[in-house]
Order: structure tokens, then C-alpha cells, then sequence
């Protein structure tokens, strides 16, 4: 993990956002960066190793970034016209980072998103 360009990119982000605010898959990028920025402290173990999501300590997330995230992803769903596939991304992360643990995570609402789109898999892996 590389923090500061973690950061620069959210940075990169933020001004996209403002210099595009009626384009919705701009606030879901940013939605999507924010959201997964909040989990950097969680992700890797004290010698390196990584973490998975579902192993995670989320009392270590940054939850000022999931609240950005979750604004953002708002942002993106008020604009309309559907959601591409950072939206769609975000929102299944937005589900991870709403559920205070593993066991709470929202697996309907994960696939209702991953159904939006007809070609979800062909979207996601474009992205």
C-alpha cells in the first residue's frame, strides 16, 4: 500500500468532483476511492501480510473517509441517469462500510447492485 499516492489520488479526485459536479461517475470514483482510502490502516498486518475484507479490524477504517464516500456515492445516485461502473463499485463498497461487522454486510443489496446493470461483469472489468 502506498499511502501518499493514496492520498494525491483523493486529492486528484476532489478536484475532478468540483470541476465537474453535474457528472455522476465522477462522484462515484470518488465515492469508490474514498470508501476503500478508509480501510488503508486495516488492510495489511504488522509484518505485511495482507488482510482481507471480511478479517479486517473495521475500528481501524478512517470513518471521516467513509463518511466522504457514502456523501459522494449520494452525490452520484441523485445525478441520475444510472450508475457506471466506479457508482456501481462504490456502491458495493458503500455496503461493506455501512455494516459496523462482517455479518451485517447487506449481501441483497450487493447483488441488487451488481443486477443494475445488465452487463455488470463486462462494465466492471473495463473499468
Amino acid at each position: 500500500m502506498r499511502p501518499a499516492l493514496c492520498g494525491e489520488a483523493l486529492r486528484l479526485g476532489r478536484i475532478l468532483a468540483g470541476l465537474a459536479p453535474k457528472e455522476p461517475e465522477v462522484h462515484g470514483l470518488i465515492a469508490l476511492m474514498e470508501i476503500q482510502a478508509s480501510r488503508l490502516r486495516a488492510r495489511v498486518g504488522p509484518t505485511g501480510e495482507p488482510i482481507l475484507l471480511l478479517d479486517q479490524d473495521r475500528g481501524r477504517w478512517d470513518h471521516v473517509l467513509v463518511r466522504r464516500g457514502l456523501a459522494a456515492l449520494e452525490r452520484a445516485e441523485g445525478l441520475g441517469s444510472g450508475l457506471g461502473p466506479y457508482a456501481l463499485q462504490a456502491a458495493i463498497a458503500a455496503c461493506h462500510a455501512r455494516a459496523r461487522t462482517p455479518t451485517e454486510t447487506d449481501w441483497v443489496r450487493i447483488a441488487a447492485s451488481m443486477t443494475r446493470s445488465p452487463n455488470w461483469p463486462r462494465r466492471l472489468s473495463s473499468s
